[in-house]
């Protein structure tokens, strides 16, 4: 993504803009793979240098950065798309990054119960997930009603909307050097945000090529206003990698869908998003309407062992015969790979692609953590290098789960995992 180039300015008075180092340097930064990286260039426009800002995954913990520039104070202003699809995210926002030599400003987080309602409307309030970088003890003040007063300073309060509107209650944290952060969260009084879920098919639901989905939406209104079902709005995307590729959309309570893996190959990381929305009709004058969604995601039922979500101990290689030219390697004894989410609904077996050149070992199949309920076990023995496909016996524990598969055996290297198959 094209990013902005910072021009320094000396002149500038500013404890936050970032320092004449990074003058004329340009910040590209990238949707998927979540980092910043300021770029050097000679007056020719010939690369200099390639720095990381951040990897996304670090301080910044960016999500999907769509769109950067610097501030009028020499900070740097990130969008963050978020992790869900079409339907709006949790985890969107407006980022600032400000330059702070030595101690580091905190980062406030606010939870709620609830955030829309009748009137009165009780919500109660968690600002324990605010984090500082030195782990200093942190001071808490709440506005809940937007009069620029300080309501609360408990880090767990609770408060009782009287009027209706909309309120951006605010969270600022304080560490002991006076450095603050901000998080709001906006509170609707005098309309309730409509509940939808699936409850067909269940999240985490194997599929390939050409199955028929049945989906089923259940969607209430709070307030008790009848939900229009014309109006919900069901759509198919294909997930790949941290993109994806809207298929098909659908108006109702219940429907089909043809799955398709849409040309991606045995290198892609795909995978379904189903996505339910709904819009009320506001009981309340001068109250707007909401818009309640659901999404939940289908598993392909063949998938590289390297796409896992986490791991513990392993790493990914190149390796000669691996589906998509990659496999998980340097497995030791009690290394694991986490996929989430997963309902194992109609699979008696988990087909393992794998290689090992000594005595090999086996694969756990575990639900929820690397010591949860066991699902099933596959033995891979010496197959003198060549990936061979071993099975596990799986018993569905029932409900969408983490799966972990466990490695187990001897010294040293066991095996390669490359792909697993479910069926």
């Amino acid at each position: 993504m094209g990013g902005p180039v910072y021009n320094y300015d000396s002149q500038l008075k500013s404890s936050v803009k970032f320092p004449q180092s990074y003058d004329g340097k340009f910040f590209a930064y990238e949707f998927g793979a979540h980092w910043i990286k300021p770029i050097s260039s000679d007056s020719s426009g010939k690369i200099q240098s390639i720095d990381t800002l951040t990897n996304g995954r670090d301080w910044a913990n960016l999500v999907e950065p769509i769109d950067t520039e610097f501030g009028p104070d020499g900070s740097l202003y990130v969008l963050d798309y978020g992790s869900a699809w079409f339907g709006g995210s949790l985890d969107a926002g407006l980022y600032k990054i400000e330059y702070a030599p030595g101690d580091k400003a905190p980062t406030a987080v606010i939870k709620t119960d609830t955030s829309s309602g009748k009137a009165p409307l009780t919500v109660k309030f968690d600002g324990t997930g605010s984090t500082d970088p030195e782990n200093d003890k942190l001071s808490y003040a709440w506005d809940f009603d937007n009069d620029g007063k300080t309501d609360s300073t408990s880090a767990t309060p609770s408060f009782t909307y009287t009027a209706n509107g909309q309120y951006h209650a605010k969270l600022t944290v304080s560490d002991p050097s006076g450095r603050t952060g901000v998080a709001a969260v906006l509170v609707t009084v005098g309309n309730s945000a409509p509940v939808l879920s699936f409850s067909q098919p269940p999240n985490g639901l194997t599929f390939k090529d050409g199955d028929k989905i049945a989906w089923k939406i259940d969607a209430t209104d709070p307030d008790g206003t009848p939900v229009d079902c014309s109006k919900v709005q069901v759509s198919y995307a294909l997930g790949h990698d941290m993109h994806s590729h809207n298929l098909s959309q659908a108006t109702g309570y219940s429907g089909t869908f043809s799955m398709t893996t849409a040309g991606h190959t045995d290198a892609d990381n795909f995978y379904a998003i189903l996505s339910a929305s709904y819009t009320d009709t506001s009981p309340t004058a001068g109250v707007p309407d909401l818009t309640g969604t659901t999404q939940i995601v289908l598993q392909p039922n063949s998938r590289q062992a390297e796409f896992f979500r986490t791991q513990s101990g392993v790493q990914t290689s190149s390796v000669a015969g691996a589906e998509g030219g990659k496999a998980v390697t340097s497995i030791n004894d009690g290394d694991w790979i986490e996929f989430d989410p997963y309902d194992l609904q109609g699979v008696s077996k988990i087909d393992f692609r794998a290689a090992s050149s000594g005595a090999g070992g086996t694969i756990e199949v575990h639900t929820d953590a690397p010591d949860g309920p066991l699902a099933g076990t596959a033995t891979v023995g010496n197959t003198s290098g060549a990936f061979t496909t071993v099975s596990a016996p799986v018993t569905d524990p029932g409900g969408t789960h983490k799966l972990y598969f466990v490695f187990k055996g001897g010294s040293g290297d066991l095996f390669n995992l490359d792909a697993f198959t479910t069926s």
